[in-house]
């Protein structure tokens, strides 16, 4: 039984040992986290995590008719190969919107670029950091 009670009380003592900490203190603030989270925040890694930023996309059409806004798709890939294009769906539209900007005056370039060929606006929307296509 002694053996058994000094099994339990080391084994629970392991568990119960707490991780690493780090001590941030502001003012009356005082801000405990695992040391593991300053490492990753120190880590160029996280800045790969974060996908999606705000910007803008230019939306050429929207259409409950599938397969037309599809086929403007491949008219406008096969004029631009380097430019990123998403359809989305809205019930009952699909969306047909191009490009990845994160300042709108890259949008407005771009627009004024492919206004004649393929008339759209611009529309804020989160959009992908890494704007080369795989």
């Amino acid at each position: 039984m002694k053996i058994l009670f000094i099994i339990i009380l080391v084994c629970t003592s392991v568990v119960a040992y707490p991780q690493q900490q780090d001590t941030i203190v502001k003012g009356n603030l005082t801000i405990i986290q695992d040391t593991s989270i300053t490492k990753l925040l120190n880590n160029e890694s996280v800045l790969e995590m974060i996908k999606t930023v705000p910007g803008y996309r230019i939306q050429l059409t929207s259409s409950a008719n599938r397969k037309e806004v599809y086929n403007l798709k491949t008219e406008f890939l096969n004029v631009y190969p380097n430019v990123r294009a998403y359809v989305t769906y809205q019930q009952p539209y699909f969306k047909l919107r191009v490009g990845d900007f994160t300042e709108r005056t890259a949008a407005n370039e771009f627009r004024d670029l492919i206004q004649a060929q393929f008339p759209g606006f611009i529309v804020p929307e989160s959009v992908n950091l890494n704007t080369e296509k795989e």
